[in-house]
């Protein structure tokens, strides 16, 4: 008898990834839980697994930012990041992953009450010739 499949995933398959996510989730539970006040943690996801209908094909992945200062995120969110885990609907892409170091370095320097706040490079910087 054949497996019942889901976005063409197998029973099998589906519990063995639903397992390895909620394993994930309580390791980050556990490292978030003895984080203190001024931690700033970015926890860049995976694409998207074959088993959600109509993911479009792209290299999008998903960001979270996770801070207990508000200070710290407040870069994020006005470069379009959202609040909660889920994003809006057919949210575009807030940041290319070569502009996530420099955005990262504003942010802690903004947090920190720096009088001189690094650019921000949406596309990176070019190293070398």
């Amino acid at each position: 008898m054949a497996e019942r499949t889901s976005g063409g995933l197998s029973a099998s398959l589906r519990a063995n990834y639903e397992r390895s996510v909620l394993y994930d989730l309580r390791v980050v539970e556990d490292f978030l839980s003895r984080r203190n006040r001024d931690t700033l943690v970015i926890l860049m996801g995976d694409h998207q697994p074959p088993l959600l209908p109509n993911q479009r094909d792209t290299f999008d992945v998903p960001l979270h930012v996770i801070a207990r200062d508000p200070a710290l995120l407040q870069e994020f969110l006005e470069r379009g990041f959202s609040r909660g885990l889920v994003p809006p609907a057919n949210l575009p892409a807030q940041v290319k992953h070569e502009g996530l170091f420099s955005l990262i370095v504003r942010a802690l320097a903004r947090a920190d009450g720096s009088a001189t706040v690094p650019e921000y490079y949406a596309n990176g910087v070019r190293v070398g010739s």
